[in-house]
């Protein structure tokens, strides 16, 4: 009985500490979000534009979603390796396998030649990160420049999602000691 009791606790303690993995949601109208990094991705990839206009394009974005205004849009951190992040970490990319957009439609990416996305990071005066894409690493260029690279945009929050519900695993984890519980307090009872 004592024993029936300790692995009963244990299963609790194990369903309230496993940890989730990241995942990449999709909550529709081309948000996309992250819940590791906790930020939300829009899905469309901007071509051909200088820093400066990949700036503002972010900036300027402005969605309402179930009556709360989404409008601090930005472009991803370099800082923080956003970009980087998304294609290793949650997209499992590499040089090495083919191309996995996730959930993302808009993503480009040009193979053996990769794409420049620009960040929100200034590399000083007159500067801008950007990063390859399928490396997440990357350089600066001139603000005043027109280098031509792609902008994706990405707001902190979970913007349109629902709130997080519990992995299944834990729930399952706890269903089954609450069962335990109520069998063993039944034969307490009758004890």
């Amino acid at each position: 009985m004592k024993r029936l009791s300790m692995v009963l606790l244990v299963a609790l303690v194990m369903a309230f500490s496993t940890s989730a993995s990241a995942t990449l949601i999709n909550n529709g109208n081309g948000f996309i979000y992250d819940d590791d990094l906790n930020i939300t991705w829009y899905d469309l990839t901007v071509a051909n534009l200088a820093s400066y206009d990949a700036v503002s394009w972010a900036n300027e974005l402005n969605f309402t979603v179930n009556g709360i205004v989404y409008d601090d849009w930005r472009l991803p951190s370099y800082a923080r390796n956003e970009l980087r992040h998304l294609y290793v970490d949650e997209l499992k990319n590499s040089a090495s396998v083919p191309f996995n957009s996730g959930p993302l439609s808009n993503l480009h990416y040009g193979g053996s030649n990769p794409d420049a996305y620009w960040t929100d990071t200034s590399g000083g005066d007159g500067v801008m990160w950007w990063s390859y894409f399928f490396i997440g690493d990357g350089s600066y260029a001139p603000k005043t420049l027109y280098f031509p690279g792609y902008a994706l945009a990405v707001h902190d929050g979970n913007v349109g999602g629902t709130v997080a519900t519990p992995e299944p695993a834990s729930m399952l984890l706890l269903g089954f000691g609450l069962v335990g519980l109520a069998v063993l307090r039944k034969r307490s009872k009758q004890a």
